[in-house]
């Protein structure tokens, strides 16, 4: 995990906030704090707890803020599965946003704390893992590149608010303010930068679920 700066810090959050928001969850602040032992930044969306019942089975999450929580969601039902998938989106939007808006910059490795939740979700079949990491990668995506506008718009309130201190606050109501502001959601670059990003995804996939049976093939002339 590399040196993380302000404005890398601010998207990656920015970008969980957004497809957040998008998928219905509350927002109750967003923190950006220098590290100084490490010289980067670190950031944590704080989300409000909020219950959700299933309007198919009656399955509850009692916060909403948890991924043990989406776990206890049934399998067989169809609104259970969307609402445990929106969460994997929302673990993987700030990996999709420093891939799409800071590409230089952009360092899988730093999106290892977001991707241990997801994997809380998911099944210990590693294609299967694999599949999943793709699919919510994919979405997360989308949901960035048609708000684009609005990440930017939060990411540099956040750089603006941190200035020459250590640490930066938005609340719920500043948050909300970006959020429903008119924004231009897509830059001339979104369309190349979704499928650079799928075709880095496809790689992940295709190396997870591949090398350890081309480091074993012995039976080649």
């Amino acid at each position: 995990m590399g040196h993380r700066s302000l404005k890398y810090t601010a998207c990656h959050e920015a970008g969980h906030a957004v497809v957040a928001h998008i998928n219905g969850f509350v927002i109750r602040q967003i923190r950006l704090w220098r590290s100084p032992w490490l010289d980067d930044w670190k950031g944590e969306v704080i989300y409000e707890p909020r219950e959700w019942h299933c309007p198919a089975c009656g399955s509850t999450l009692h916060t909403g803020c948890y991924a043990e929580e989406f776990a206890d969601l049934q399998d067989s039902c169809r609104d259970c599965r969307e609402k445990r998938f929106s969460f994997i989106e929302r673990c993987l939007a700030g990996c999709a946003a420093t891939s799409f808006l800071l590409p230089a910059e952009h360092n899988w490795d730093d999106s290892g704390c977001d991707r241990k939740e997801m994997f809380k979700l998911c099944s210990a079949d590693k294609a299967e893992r694999s599949a999943t990491l793709y699919e919510g990668l994919k979405s997360a995506t989308k949901k960035i590149s048609q708000s684009i506008g609005v990440v930017e718009a939060l990411r540099d309130q956040l750089v603006a608010k941190a200035g020459i201190g250590e640490t930066a606050e938005m609340s719920a109501v500043e948050a909300e303010a970006i959020f429903s502001e008119p924004h231009v959601a897509r830059s001339k670059w979104s369309v190349r930068r979704v499928l650079l990003v799928v075709l880095v995804a496809i790689y992940i996939i295709v190396w997870v679920r591949y090398r350890p049976c081309v480091a074993t093939d012995t039976n080649k002339p």
